[in-house]
């Protein structure tokens, strides 16, 4: 794809050894949950290799052309030293003819690295980043997992069984889907993970993607999945947990056994999203005790 002159390559699955490599380094306090690889896989983005930093682009299309290119965070080199702000202001300016680009996806931490050298607007995007320890949610330890504590050993003894994903699995998982929407999507004003899901279940086995599947053992059935992306060996990303919503309190259950798998391959820490400032995903993501949780931020360039 070429823009204004300046060929940006489309950003795919076949990419994630590139993305990972310069994010080897990154941590909890770098990385987004809209700026990694999973989430990457969703609208149109680009990359490029500029002077040793790996730009990741969003790129917003208007009647088949590119509109507007916006950096996502700051890009990075292979040492993890973050670019200065003025370097990508005219990469931005050079692909965009004009001063409208933005830095997207800015992590707090960042943010409060480059706050003040940045000639530009600030806005925060809307809700919350949560952060998980998988060692300590795995173990469940304390006065402050009691509550959790009970009803993950409830769950163990009931009625679910939890699988890995398989191909087989796909037509099963597509209605699974299908069926969340209809339910407990409803309570969402926009389900905007449709076309995500169908690019990462149909590139499963491309990437590391950690995808299990609850199973009602008396009708062999389908009644959630959930899921992680390994970034680097510290932190994965969590994308998808949709259970039916007859399962309450299935989802406890589920972010347990997902932090067990992790701590069991050495990853420690899980971003889970953020909670759109809806009050039911605030509460639901405060009962896993979150170690972090954080805005994020983005940037309007000025003139």
């Amino acid at each position: 794809m070429h823009v204004n002159g300046i060929e940006l390559r489309r950003l795919w699955f076949d990419q994630f050894d590139l993305y990972s490599e310069y994010h080897r380094t990154s941590t909890y306090d770098d990385l987004t949950f809209y700026s990694s690889f999973p989430l990457l896989m969703r609208g149109i983005h680009g990359y490029r290799v500029i002077s040793g930093y790996l730009f990741l682009f969003r790129i917003l299309m208007k009647n088949s052309q590119p509109e507007r290119v916006d950096s996502v965070s700051v890009p990075r080199n292979l040492k993890g030293e973050l670019l200065d702000t003025d370097s990508i202001h005219s990469v931005l300016v050079r692909l965009n003819g004009n001063r409208s680009g933005r830095i997207v996806y800015v992590n707090e931490g960042v943010h409060s690295r480059i706050e003040g050298k940045v000639p530009c607007l600030r806005n925060r995007t809307p809700g919350r980043q949560y952060v998980y320890d998988n060692d300590a949610l795995s173990r469940l330890e304390g006065g402050d997992f009691k509550n959790l504590r009970k009803n993950v050993n409830k769950f163990a003894r009931g009625d679910l069984e939890i699988v890995p994903y398989e191909q087989s699995l796909r037509n099963a998982l597509d209605d699974l889907y299908v069926k969340w929407c209809r339910t407990g999507g409803t309570k969402y004003n926009v389900i905007w993970d449709t076309d995500l899901y169908k690019n990462l279940i149909g590139n499963f086995g491309t990437i590391r993607h950690l995808i299990f599947v609850v199973v009602n053992r008396a009708s062999s059935e389908p009644v959630g999945f959930f899921d992680a992306v390994p970034i680097n060996q510290s932190i994965s990303v969590g994308v998808f947990r949709k259970i039916l919503p007859q399962y309450n309190g299935a989802a406890e259950y589920c972010q347990v056994f997902l932090a067990r798998r992790l701590s069991e391959i050495g990853c420690k820490y899980l971003n889970d999203g953020d909670d759109a400032d809806r009050p039911g995903l605030r509460d639901l993501k405060s009962k896993f005790h979150p170690i972090h949780t954080f805005d994020t931020f983005a940037y309007k360039l000025a003139g």
